[in-house]
């Protein structure tokens, strides 16, 4: 179960990305279906970071904390991906 909260807008924005990308990375979806997915995807941010040009650097810096809380949901199928976001978010901060 999940509860609404207030809380950092590029946190979910984050969370949206590492959802799609997620999916993405898993064998549900057909070549198509993946490219049409990576399309609505990049138009989303491309639109947010025309609103908001300033919250791509900490967007960034929320995916691999939001792929990190991801893992605990026990997702089939992502967990090397989102281990892997997390590696990458951690290699990047130091």
């Amino acid at each position: 179960m999940t509860a609404a909260t207030r809380g950092n807008p590029l946190a979910d924005v984050a969370r949206s990305s590492v959802l799609v990308l997620g999916a993405l990375a898993s064998p549900l979806f057909s070549w198509p279906q993946r490219v049409i997915a990576r399309r609505v995807h990049a138009a989303y941010l491309r639109r947010y970071f025309q609103l908001r040009p300033e919250g791509r650097e900490e967007c960034t810096a929320w995916q691999p904390i939001v792929a990190a809380a991801r893992l605990s949901e026990n997702v089939p199928g992502i967990q090397s991906w989102l281990l892997a976001t997390v590696a990458a978010g951690l290699s990047r901060n130091r």
